[in-house]
């Protein structure tokens, strides 16, 4: 069988595709500057324009896969290190654990092939024994839930958590979904996720104490447009 020769100029491609990233990458992580100070609009044209290469245009989709890879359930023990490090804002997993839930995950990405960072999402429909989950299924009958967001301490101020939120937002869209919803703990306070959260758009719907009282958090609902 012939064997097909290599494209020409694939390696200078590459350089070109992953200088474009970064530049993007940087610019994001300006405009989220901008927004944490209240001086950026979340909605604007120059926010979003910079978030394309995770929002499924054709024309990036190939910049898109360089930055944010699928998780499948043998990607479990890639995530356990940076899960459990922060295991106080999300729950604690094992490898057992952790491939139970990427398999029932609607959606499953990290940040690069270092897993950096990742975002784990579920429907409605997921058989996922969670109080926050359920208390979602209770009130709406079509969902997308962020089960945890995490990235690495030396990965933070690039914009890479808007990056995921927004490629999870075309995710849950195309699938005809209206809403993703959320929990972000207020005692123990996360100021940070809470203003991170509004600032990509979502609004909070009640606040509660989980059980044994040693946890209170506020439920959240971004409206897909």
């Amino acid at each position: 069988m012939a064997r097909m020769a290599s494209p020409p100029g694939k390696g200078a491609w590459k350089d070109r595709l992953t200088h474009e990233c970064a530049a993007r990458i940087e610019k994001v992580q300006s405009l989220s500057k901008e927004l944490r100070s209240g001086a950026g609009d979340s909605g604007s044209e120059d926010f979003r324009a910079h978030l394309i290469p995770v929002m499924g245009n054709p024309a990036t989709s190939d910049m898109k896969d360089s930055v944010l890879r699928v998780l499948t359930v043998g990607d479990a023990d890639r995530i356990l290190d940076l899960n459990n490090e922060h295991a106080v804002e999300t729950s604690l997993l094992n490898l057992s654990t952790a491939e139970h839930l990427l398999a029932m995950c609607f959606y499953a990405k990290s940040i690069g092939p270092g897993a950096r960072g990742f975002l784990l999402a579920l429907d409605q429909d997921a058989a996922y024994d969670n109080q926050n989950f359920h208390w979602f299924r209770a009130r709406f009958e079509s969902f997308v839930y962020i089960d945890r967001i995490i990235v690495a301490q030396d990965a933070r101020g690039q914009g890479l958590a808007g990056l995921m939120y927004e490629d999870l937002f075309v995710s849950a869209k195309g699938a005809g979904h209206v809403r993703v919803v959320c929990e972000v703990n207020i005692d123990p306070p996360n100021e940070g996720s809470l203003a991170f959260h509004r600032s990509m758009g979502f609004v909070a719907l009640a606040d509660v104490v989980l059980k044994g009282g040693s946890k209170r958090v506020r439920y959240l609902v971004k409206e897909l447009e």
